[in-house]
């Protein structure tokens, strides 16, 4: 339910390109929850050979527009627990 109140989607490829040729945005986070929530300070990126992300982007014939969150974990952290739920989301439907 948490993931479905902010629309996000596991998404094939071609999901994606069709979402994007809707017209919908779309953010993607080439090193996913892993990345996200347990990487620190020292940084390292974790995308591995992840190279998806730009052929949605090619297939649907839309641009990249680079993000950077920084302290995202801390909103995380703010709502205690919570934390514990996305370790076990992400070791249950990420691996």
């Amino acid at each position: 339910m948490f993931i479905e109140v902010f629309g996000v989607m596991h998404g094939p490829k071609e999901v994606c390109v069709s979402a994007l040729k809707k017209g919908y945005l779309l953010a993607i986070s080439p090193g996913g929850l892993r990345e996200a929530l347990f990487s620190d300070e020292t940084y390292t990126l974790m995308w591995g050979n992840r190279k998806g992300f730009a052929q949605v982007a090619i297939d649907a014939k839309v641009p990249i527009i680079p993000m950077f969150t920084q302290n995202v974990r801390e909103g995380i952290r703010t709502l205690g627990g919570i934390s514990k739920i996305f370790y076990i989301f992400f070791f249950v439907f990420c691996c």
